[in-house]
């Protein structure tokens, strides 16, 4: 008979802390190009000297590439480890051996202001860089849909709250999450974003990760976020199929995506249109993508609400797969969450 600490040690969800403290830390800025937030915790891409590496914001003016030799950016296998624990930890939320996540829309109202308006600007913006990928997907004549069809979500945590243990705070973070969603598509598309944890550490500063944990809202992941923004607008949320990102700008997610593009692509960085490049998700570019700060909102959302997607559709599994792309410079991600069959393998 196994111990308890076998038992602990032996269950899926087991290996899941270090990496539910990374959520934590990487739901920074990811829409920020000074963001590096898992680089004081795990040495992964903390340090940008030398040759090889330029600035981020000069790569996304079309200058220079971020990265310049087919050569692995620093923490790589890191993240693969990283990408197997999180594909592991999928199956087995969906197989109902991890306990997930259950919250309803009125604990939006604990702090969080949702508005439903985009600039059409941003819609523009988008259709411009996404159109090729819509077409791909759902054929020419359906293409990217009339604006008639696209729900604008932005979320601001810009009101006094209550935080997990109960305490009323009258600060707010001003933490945001804005996305596109795409229900007849079974599509959301994450356009910027700022995370609840690194806002209190920059308005605590030299906070501890337990006296910043102590002051989260009930609702303060960015994946959280996202499947509570698609549930208020998909009548048939369990159907949800593809995650987007729209111009990337974390440099941990640029670095591993610009060396996937100089190996894969003849070092071409700057225009790769869709498909651009396709992984699957148990391969180890999948992995590294799967573990970058990108990458991690797909892999919780999934962990975490996999039960409930199951119970608002028939889907028993999913087949993962990434696709990268870049349109003028804007790098661009889609999680493709294949349906699969009860008897069918996940990736």
């Amino acid at each position: 008979m196994q111990s308890a600490a076998q038992t602990r040690s032996s269950h899926p969800a087991s290996g899941l802390t270090g990496l539910r403290e990374r959520q934590l830390e990487s739901d920074a800025g990811t829409s920020s190009i000074n963001a590096t937030s898992d680089s004081k915790d795990t040495g992964i891409f903390s340090s940008r000297r030398g040759n090889d590496i330029v600035n981020a914001s000069s790569h996304h003016s079309g200058l220079l590439p971020l990265c310049k030799r087919a050569q692995p950016p620093r923490g790589y296998k890191s993240l693969i480890w990283a990408g197997d624990k999180y594909l592991t930890a999928i199956e087995a939320a969906f197989e109902g051996r991890i306990p997930g996540k259950k919250f309803a829309l009125e604990e939006l109202r604990n702090g969080w202001t949702r508005t439903t308006t985009a600039e059409a600007s941003t819609h523009a913006g988008v259709e411009t860089r996404w159109k090729a990928a819509f077409e791909g997907l759902f054929g020419q004549s359906m293409g990217y849909p009339p604006r008639s069809e696209i729900k604008s979500v932005s979320l601001n945590q810009d009101k006094a709250y209550t935080t997990i243990i109960g305490k009323d705070v009258t600060e707010p973070t001003q933490a945001y999450s804005v996305g596109l969603y795409y229900p007849t598509r079974s599509m959301m598309l994450s356009t910027s974003s700022y995370g609840v944890p690194t806002r209190i550490q920059e308005m605590h500063q030299g906070i501890t990760k337990e006296e910043r944990n102590k002051l989260l809202p009930t609702i303060s992941t960015l994946s959280d976020l996202m499947w509570l923004a698609w549930n208020t607008v998909s009548t048939s949320p369990g159907e949800l199929r593809y995650i987007g990102r729209d111009k990337v700008y974390n440099e941990e997610t640029m670095a591993v995506m610009d060396y996937l593009f100089v190996r894969d692509n003849e070092g071409e960085t700057r225009n790769v249109p869709w498909p651009g490049l396709e992984y699957r998700g148990n391969s180890d570019e999948g992995k590294a993508l799967l573990a970058t700060p990108n990458g991690r909102a797909t892999a919780w959302l999934l962990i975490d609400f996999a039960q409930e997607m199951k119970r608002k559709s028939e889907i028993s599994r999913r087949e993962v797969k990434v696709h990268i792309f870049s349109f003028v410079g804007d790098y661009c991600m889609l999680w493709d969450m294949e349906p699969q069959s009860r008897r069918g393998r996940a990736g």
